[in-house]
């Protein structure tokens, strides 16, 4: 299977060769890690960018969450467009 991809599933029983009646849903698999992130810093703002080299990569969002060690309830979350593997924090 490939990574970040539809597909449909459908499940048929089976008893002595005769078919009963099919059920179908459809389901993503899961998109693969990230690599190669690099943080570049300066007072106030953090510049992060990543790779992911999934075939369907172009169509992924990406959720960042960036928080202050010690602080977890002040937590920065940022949400890019489709296909954009970088940000800029400055909260």
């Amino acid at each position: 299977l490939i990574p970040g991809t539809l597909y449909n599933i459908t499940i048929s029983p089976e008893v002595d060769h005769i078919p009963g009646d099919p059920s179908s849903t459809t389901q993503y698999t899961r998109p693969s890690n990230v690599s190669n992130i690099d943080v570049s810093t300066s007072t106030t703002a953090a510049t992060l960018s990543w790779q992911n080299f999934d075939d369907a990569s172009p169509t992924y969002s990406y959720c960042l969450l960036i928080e202050k060690v010690g602080n977890s309830s002040n937590a920065t979350q940022v949400v890019t467009g489709i296909g954009i593997t970088n940000a800029t924090v400055t909260e």
